[in-house]
């Protein structure tokens, strides 16, 4: 399909107690913060950029549209989608979330491209860990769009099944590392090891245990996988969303032969690595 217009919307998130500051305000590559390398990267590729904020935020260096100011504190990233939405109702907007400092210009502008051989309403990469389409790096069109009020009227936020509800058009993600999330300080170290590596860390073959409740969840207590992830923080994010366990980082314990480490550690070819809620014991 064609865009009259075609907008960028960077989703600027809160405070982030976990990281200890605003995850847009993380330091990316070559003095850029995660901020300016995602606008950057919109600016190449849409007719505008806008940031999504949830109030108004000072000496930020693209135009905002706040939350707070279109009646839809309080909703998350679907909140700043309506609010976008009725800034500019006949316009499509391209949705980068602050927590993905992987993706790049060229990555989206193959949502672009599908949206102009394949009609749909929304157009978003697929997860290459568990096949879910991801809903805060996608391209919604103004007949997605107009269906969202509705949607959240009806007490819906979640903005996966917002996205499932559409008619939608996949792509594989370009790479492993394309939807890398960053929530964790663990998880901002495996970035940048990661991205300064060139996104080329080699496969590692690495053998898995399952303790207690994430047994039960993974249905095995023993498994074998391989990774591109460096540290144990990457591979609990690929394990946990390839068998669908339930804990976060937080209520987790991770071991490497048969020693507790840190969610920094950096694997090795050949390692055991055993996950186990903190109870278990060691």
């Amino acid at each position: 399909m064609s865009h009259p217009s075609l907008y960028g919307l960077y989703l600027a998130g809160g405070h982030s107690s976990r990281m200890g500051s605003p995850k847009r305000d993380l330091a990316h590559l070559d003095g850029h913060s995660f901020l300016s390398y995602a606008c950057s990267e919109l600016s190449q590729i849409t007719d505008a950029v806008y940031i999504s904020t949830a109030q108004h935020i000072e000496n930020l260096s693209y135009p905002q549209i706040t939350d707070e100011e279109h009646g839809v504190a309080d909703q998350g990233p679907l909140g700043g989608l309506l609010a976008a939405h009725r800034v500019h109702p006949t316009a499509s907007w391209l949705l980068v979330a602050c927590d993905l400092p992987a993706i790049s210009a060229n990555d989206l502008q193959r949502l672009i491209d599908a949206s102009a051989q394949q009609e749909a309403q929304a157009y978003a990469f697929t997860n290459p860990i568990d096949g879910v389409a991801e809903a805060t790096a996608t391209l919604y069109t103004p007949s997605a769009l107009a269906a969202l009020e509705l949607f959240l009227q009806d007490g819906h936020s979640c903005a996966r099944k917002f996205l499932e509800s559409l008619t939608l058009h996949t792509l594989s993600a370009p790479s492993p590392y394309t939807l890398q999330n960053v929530n964790h300080p663990a998880d901002y170290q495996e970035w940048q090891l990661r991205a300064t590596g060139g996104y080329a860390s080699p496969a590692l073959t690495l053998d898995l245990e399952f303790y207690a409740k994430l047994r039960q969840e993974a249905q095995t207590a023993k498994a074998q996988t391989s990774t591109h992830s460096i540290t144990i923080a990457g591979l609990w994010e690929e394990v946990r969303l390839q068998y669908g366990l339930s804990l976060k980082q937080k209520s987790v314990k991770a071991a490497v032969n048969n020693n507790f480490v840190p969610w920094d550690y950096q694997l090795n070819d050949g390692d055991l690595v055993a996950f186990m809620p903190p109870f278990a014991g060691g």
